[in-house]
């Protein structure tokens, strides 16, 4: 009891002192002043005391973001990028070095740039998580980042294609005008001084500058000098163009032979066109109309695979509308009555499927009047079926009926459209053909014109090849 009073009273000294410190010392006796002087001696022990625990217990937390940071640093250790696909003239930079050859084996760090030269050249960056560059001709690519936190490559010039291992490393692909971060896909950036654009081919991209989601088989135009209207335009892509190009050919190949990737084609799943087969009428067959009529009615029928729609349209008759006919389930279909003049008709059957393919035939049949025999003299035709362009190889396919002269045919070609034999920018003679009537494919190298779209014709030369005496109809192509 006496104890506890002798401790109050040391500490009410202390207090006063602390609240008069130069009044209360003063007035303090020698033991009252040694009372403070012990009291003081003792709180500094006792707040010595307190820094050297909470010292102590601030230990083991340092280590704690001592090992923290560690794990950070690690999550940013190199992903393996090695260059595994060498085709033509590929070269690489590493970041502080100079342009060398490629090879097969040749690894790659962030930093580095890689690009083709020429239009024939590719090469493919495969990553230790499975993804993979894939550049096509004349591209030019910088490794932004290739770590275990994030793929990223900025495209300067040319086209990509790019294979995302779903739920692997973060990839995005970084142009002048945006940025596109995959979301478990395959995707196709474009990048030049014309037009910046992402093409989704499988699963879907978010273009991060606008937010937008773009899903498989679309296009995004992010930029486009050559029509500012498209800027930012979310368009389909159409199949049949598309699979006919040769890079995304060539992309579809290693994909099909890529265990991680074949089941995962998306918008190349299925680039099968319909076939077509007609049953009535048959090629070339007559059809016999009333005596006073001029026109005759032709339903033409048949079946075509898993094709969903299918249209007809008369090339013999200029200005002919595009009929549309009935397709079952089982793809048979039956066109409307179609009113079709005395003579030779020739009409060109449409088929596509869901996802967009399109195959063609054609069909030939003559109308005549029961009572008046088939004239002897028939009408002349030139039929254009088709144009396609592969490696600069300009393919074309045509039908000219009997009476044409195979060697007056000339192929026509301009950029304005219906080029006559003054108006053309060039004239070709096909390199294959035969006797007549006939369906004939030729080509021509295309590697000469400009990367533009042109309009091509079949043309038959009069006797003094001056003039056209029976052109065909018109279709247009792009030289790319």
């Amino acid at each position: 009891m006496k104890a506890m009073k002798g401790i109050r009273r040391i500490l009410n000294v202390i207090g006063d002192t602390v609240r008069h410190p130069k009044a209360s010392f003063n007035a303090l006796s020698a033991n009252g002043k040694l009372v403070v002087f012990l009291g003081a001696l003792l709180l500094a022990t006792g707040l010595f005391s307190i820094a050297f625990v909470l010292q102590s217990q601030e230990e083991p937390r340092e280590v704690a973001v001592s090992n923290n940071f560690e794990t950070q640093v690690s999550t940013l250790t190199e992903l393996q990028a090695t260059i595994t696909t060498v085709e033509g003239n590929v070269e690489y930079k590493p970041a502080n070095g100079d342009w060398q050859d490629a090879t097969t084996e040749t690894n790659l760090s962030s930093q580095d740039e890689v690009r083709t030269e020429g239009a024939a050249s590719r090469t493919i960056i495969s990553y230790e998580d499975g993804s993979e560059t894939r550049l096509d001709g004349d591209t030019y690519i910088k490794i932004q980042a290739t770590t275990a936190e994030k793929i990223e490559t900025y495209v300067t010039n040319g086209k990509t294609y790019n294979r995302v291992v779903t739920e692997a490393t973060p990839y995005s692909v970084e142009t002048a005008d945006a940025n596109y971060e995959a979301l478990g896909t395959a995707f196709v950036v474009e990048s030049s001084g014309d037009k910046q654009a992402v093409e989704v081919v499988e699963s879907s991209i978010i273009e991060t500058t606008t937010n937008k989601t773009i899903d498989s088989g679309n296009r995004l135009i992010m930029k486009s000098s050559i029509d500012p209207t498209d800027n930012g335009k979310v368009e389909r892509i159409d199949i049949n163009d598309y699979k006919n190009d040769p890079f995304i050919e060539w992309n579809l190949k290693k994909d099909e032979s890529n265990e991680l990737f074949k089941d995962k084609l998306g918008f190349l799943q299925d680039t099968e066109a319909p076939t077509i087969e007609i049953s009535s009428p048959k090629q070339d067959e007559v059809i016999l109309t009333e005596s006073t009529s001029k026109t005759g009615a032709v339903v033409i029928k048949g079946k075509a695979s898993s094709a969903v729609e299918v249209t007809i349209t008369a090339k013999s008759v200029n200005g002919s509308p595009t009929f549309e006919a009935t397709v079952q389930s089982n793809g048979e279909f039956s066109s409307p009555s179609i009113n079709s003049p005395l003579g030779l008709n020739a009409y060109e059957i449409k088929a596509k499927d869901r996802i967009g393919n399109i195959s063609t035939t054609s069909l030939r049949i003559t109308v005549q009047q029961k009572s008046a025999p088939v004239e002897e003299e028939k009408t002349s035709l030139l039929i254009l079926k088709s144009v396609s362009i592969k490696n600069d190889l300009l393919t074309y396919t045509w039908y000219m009926s009997e009476d044409i002269n195979y060697e007056n045919v000339r192929v026509l070609y301009s950029k304005t459209d219906n080029p006559t034999l003054s108006t053309s920018e060039g004239v070709k003679t096909p390199n294959k053909g035969g006797p007549s009537p006939a369906t004939v494919t030729a080509n021509f190298d295309s590697g000469g014109l400009d990367k533009e779209t042109y309009y091509i014709r079949m043309c038959e030369l009069n006797e003094n090849q001056t003039a056209c005496d029976v052109v065909s109809d018109t279709k247009s192509i792009k030289i790319k």
